[in-house]
């Protein structure tokens, strides 16, 4: 899938999971106009693939993909501007377009998961009356035991909005 952002914030040859490509997806602004998009998440997601190694019983498959029925997620919506945090564990910044289509980053450090390094997260989608649909990309870009690792999980994610 492929938003307005996309385009504009990552160079043809870059890596969408660079720090620097997620810092300007993170600070993209789009022109959906309003607040419309603010409301709670119910939040489904199921894994679609993951390269990560296990090492000495570190699951990062398990940590970098959503392999779940339901999430709470919030969703704060400000002309062009959307932040959605999911689980409490992640909160994803970037730009929602009038046409639905959003793309959001998030990095973290990977000391979360007792390691070194940095998780770096996308998420492209778009939204409609009922909610949202979109595919995550996590990405872990660090070590662990001595071990240098780079790998991805990839996810697809269902939020419906749910009633007041």
């Amino acid at each position: 899938m492929i938003v307005a952002c996309t385009a504009a914030c990552v160079a043809e040859d870059e890596d969408p999971l660079s720090l620097e490509a997620l810092q300007r997806v993170a600070r993209a602004q789009g022109d959906a106009e309003g607040q419309d998009l603010s409301a709670n998440y119910v939040v489904s997601g199921d894994a679609l693939g993951c390269d990560c190694p296990e090492i000495e019983g570190l699951d990062l498959c398990g940590i970098l993909s959503i392999d779940a029925p339901v999430l709470p997620a919030a969703v704060s919506h400000y002309d062009g501007l959307v932040v959605i945090e999911i689980s409490g564990t992640i909160s994803l910044i970037g730009g929602v377009w009038s046409d639905g289509s959003f793309a959001v980053a998030s990095i973290l450090d990977a000391g979360v998961i007792g390691t070194g390094g940095e998780i770096l997260s996308l998420v492209e989608g778009t939204f409609d009356d009922e909610g949202f649909v979109g595919e995550m990309v996590n990405r872990f870009s660090g070590a662990y035991l001595g071990e240098a690792i780079d790998c991805r999980g990839t996810s697809a994610l269902t939020g419906l909005r749910t009633p007041l």
